[in-house]
């Protein structure tokens, strides 16, 4: 509206005068008919470069105005989903991502960056049509100005006036001519100019809701695709807590199994290698008291052998220092009594004897038992004063046996504990060894933290179950009573000889 009130006063002031005067000159010589045919063209070709020109330019504008626009549009849109995806990126976004545990997320990312570029051609391809359909449209309007300029020539002529005759003076008849000509031309110029400014706004109208419809639909797809994403990110967090926290508690009950399971097959791996270890002990004694019942049984015979010789020589001494009967050829007469030899004070051979027939007064006395000072099983200073006792016992009494019994604190595996009272058992044993007395007359038994004199819960007490203790077994007693039954079945039958073997204990 603006431009045609620019060229208006612009067509009246410069092209009508200067055309009337053109017209007035060059048709002096003329006919009526020939100058209004002429200024026709004339008016008719300079309306039309007028009207190219005012197309031209309104298309140019309209296509910068449409190209800026849709720039702009693009930038904003650009810019809006640089913010929303530099807000949404994650670590698996980030050009160092690892692709094995982001799989997902980047194939995520690489269908809505291949979204965003499909867009952006759909964008294109819509420019170019807009610009298509612009020319096209431009081309209808050309087509129907020129159709509306015949129609309006062909009234012209039907309603044409005397002045308006092709054999009108053109002297009296050319600014009334002029004008109705401008007036017809201004109308045309204003319908033409409204009709393309109607179908601009219309064609812009339609085009910016077309890309409000397509922004719209573009910003909701990329809003359901992000919060399709977030929500499968969720749920895959949501999942690897619950495999997390599942593995957890599969791990505290399978470890809980197996440690019930480790602590059942400790404990009868324990109960098994006590019973064992009670058997070899049992063994142990068993053969160590054979073993001194064989050795004692050797030495009792061998006295008794000794005895029976020296006792048969005595008598036959005797016998041959008897007077002899009167009648040497009367036999002897059995009277069945029984006579007791005279036997001298001291035997004729004398007797060694290893075994004292006085019992010894520490069997069944309970001695103070051997501390040793530390965790080991080494025989120190202070230990040796309280070995040198048992020591004296055994050789005041060489007929008794001493069992020794080591024991340790709870600090240790049982076997460990075992095999450290055998060991401080036997350091005893080569000790009392080292002060005389034979090893035969000595058995080392260990029972580890077993039969404790004090609970193991503090230093001191732990230090006390860290000892050996002994017991002294005297046989003397029954190797008397056995010595007594061979003199006395001696006396009532010299001929009778009991089974040696079975009168030593």
């Amino acid at each position: 509206m603006r431009l045609r009130t620019a060229i208006l006063p612009l067509f009246t002031a410069l092209i009508v005068p200067a055309f009337g005067e053109t017209a007035t000159t060059s048709c002096q010589s003329w006919n009526a008919s020939h100058c209004e045919a002429e200024f026709a063209r004339a008016r008719n070709a300079e309306v039309n470069a007028s009207i190219a020109a005012v197309e031209l330019a309104r298309e140019r504008r309209f296509a910068d105005a449409r190209n800026a626009e849709i720039e702009a549009s693009i930038i904003t849109v650009q810019a809006a989903r640089a913010s929303e995806f530099a807000l949404k990126r994650t670590t698996c976004e980030s050009p160092d991502a690892n692709l094995a545990p982001c799989e997902g997320e980047v194939a995520a990312n690489f269908a809505k960056a291949r979204n965003a570029e499909i867009e952006a051609s759909l964008a294109a391809a819509a420019v170019a049509r807009e610009a298509r359909f612009a020319q096209t449209r431009n081309a209808e309007i050309a087509a129907s100005i020129a159709t509306v300029e015949a129609a309006r020539a062909r009234e012209q002529a039907m309603n044409r006036t005397s002045c308006e005759s092709p054999d009108a003076n053109l002297a009296p008849c050319e600014g009334k001519v002029a004008a109705n000509f401008a007036k017809d031309r201004n109308a045309e110029i204003e319908a033409s100019l409204a009709a393309a400014a109607v179908a601009r706004e219309t064609r812009f109208a339609l085009a910016r809701n077309a890309e409000i419809d397509a922004s719209i639909a573009t910003v909701k797809a990329a809003r359901e695709r992000d919060y399709a994403e977030a929500r499968a990110a969720l749920m895959l967090a949501r999942l690897d807590a619950v495999r997390s926290d599942r593995a957890q508690r599969f791990a505290a009950a399978r470890n809980a199994e197996i440690d019930a399971s480790i602590a059942a097959v400790g404990a009868a791996r324990v109960r098994e290698f006590a019973a064992a270890r009670n058997a070899e002990i049992n063994a142990s004694i068993a053969l160590a008291n054979a073993a001194r019942e064989r050795r004692f049984a050797d030495a009792r015979n061998a006295e008794i052998e000794a005895a029976l010789s020296a006792y048969r020589a005595e008598r036959t001494i005797r016998a041959a220092q008897a007077p002899r009967p009167v009648d040497p050829h009367s036999p002897p007469l059995e009277t069945g009594t029984i006579r007791i030899p005279d036997v001298p004070a001291e035997p004729l051979v004398p007797l060694r004897r290893s075994i004292s027939d006085e019992p010894c007064p520490a069997a069944g006395v309970r001695l103070a038992p051997v501390q040793f000072s530390g965790p080991g099983a080494i025989v120190d200073d202070a230990m040796k004063p309280g070995l040198d006792v048992i020591a004296a016992i055994a050789k005041d009494c060489p007929a008794v046996h001493i069992e020794i019994h080591g024991y340790s604190d709870s600090s240790s595996a049982v076997h460990v504990s075992r095999l450290l009272s055998e060991l401080r058992a036997k350091a005893a044993m080569d000790y009392l060894a080292s002060m005389g007395v034979r090893p035969d007359r000595m058995t080392a038994i260990g029972h580890g933290d077993m039969i404790p004199l004090a609970a193991n819960t503090t230093p001191e007490n732990r230090a006390k179950n860290r000892r050996v203790e002994f017991t002294i077994k005297d046989l003397a007693l029954q190797a008397g009573i056995k010595r007594v039954m061979w003199d006395l079945a001696d006396l009532l039958d010299p001929t009778y000889v009991p089974q040696l073997a079975r009168l030593s204990p």
